[in-house]
């Protein structure tokens, strides 16, 4: 529905200003309470992470080193993708990532459970990327996938548009790459 447009479907009918702003008010309201219901079931599944997350943090502090396995499968990702942003190389990205499992685990005694873990690890993560850019220097890495032209020609996706949107990611990666480390570390988070 399109409020600025008395031709849309779920207008018909209405030319009146104040009706189209009424029908307006009622379509963001609709947006809103939808936002809320999906806000909501994300703090529960938040909640129930953080549950989680405290329990597997008391049982490796109570010696159970597999409940460590619990955090790796729940974070790996989401670090792994982290470090990849930051060092752009995914053989460098792995091993700040592993560095800073094996760095919270023989830390996990520093770490306050009235806290969010993610952005803890989260931390050592990116100060190990910094530590890793400053020892190996920002790589140059080509940006958007190989040319293939068999696949190009089968492809239904326009190439002048799937040009565009590599060309813009390029020059969004340029403008991060300008920042200064702190400024730069804030937008890749």
């Amino acid at each position: 529905m399109n409020p600025s447009n008395p031709d849309s479907p779920g207008l018909a009918g209405l030319t009146d200003p104040v009706d189209l702003t009424a029908a307006a008010s009622l379509a963001d309201t609709a947006r809103l309470a939808e936002a809320a219901g999906q806000a909501n079931e994300a703090d529960r599944a938040a909640r129930a992470e953080s549950t989680a997350v405290r329990a597997a943090v008391r049982a490796v502090r109570g010696g159970d080193r597999e409940a460590f396995g619990r955090l790796l499968d729940l974070y790996q990702r989401r670090l792994f993708g982290l470090a990849l942003m930051m060092v752009r190389n995914p053989e460098a990205a792995e091993e700040v990532a592993q560095d800073a499992f094996v760095r919270a685990f023989t830390r996990l005694d520093l770490y306050d459970e009235n806290r969010p873990f993610y952005p803890w690890l989260a931390t050592i993560a990116v100060r190990l990327a910094q530590n890793w850019l400053r020892r190996h220097g920002r790589e140059r890495v080509r940006e958007g996938r190989p040319i293939d032209p068999e696949r190009d020609a089968a492809s239904t996706i326009d190439p002048i548009d799937e040009l565009i949107t590599d060309e813009r990611g390029r020059q969004l990666w340029r403008w991060v790459a300008a920042l200064p480390s702190g400024e730069r570390t804030a937008v890749t988070l």
